[in-house]
């Protein structure tokens, strides 16, 4: 097996944190604002935003990367949601 760089390890990290964030940033959205149908926007309008976020970063996707990317993203969000609804 060949050896993984630096850059390929940051990659990696890349789409994996920036899915993380903008699903808590999307799960606070649809907390905040009390309507689910705004916090299905904002889910969905992070996965986009992602797209031209990882085009100007240049990092390399796949399919595979961006199936992914979008479940990252609803996970998180529907997690940090869920968490604040039963802690309010």
């Amino acid at each position: 097996m060949g050896e993984v760089t630096k850059e390929k390890k940051l990659e990696e990290f890349k789409k994996v944190v920036v899915p993380a964030v903008f699903g808590v940033l999307a799960g606070a959205f649809s907390f905040f604002t009390g309507d689910v149908g705004a916090g299905v926007l904002m889910l969905v309008l992070a996965v986009l935003a992602q797209k031209y976020i990882f085009m100007m970063t240049k990092t390399g996707m796949s399919g595979r990367d961006w199936v992914s990317v979008v479940l990252t993203t609803f996970l998180w969000w529907f997690i940090a949601w869920t968490l604040l609804l039963s802690m309010s």
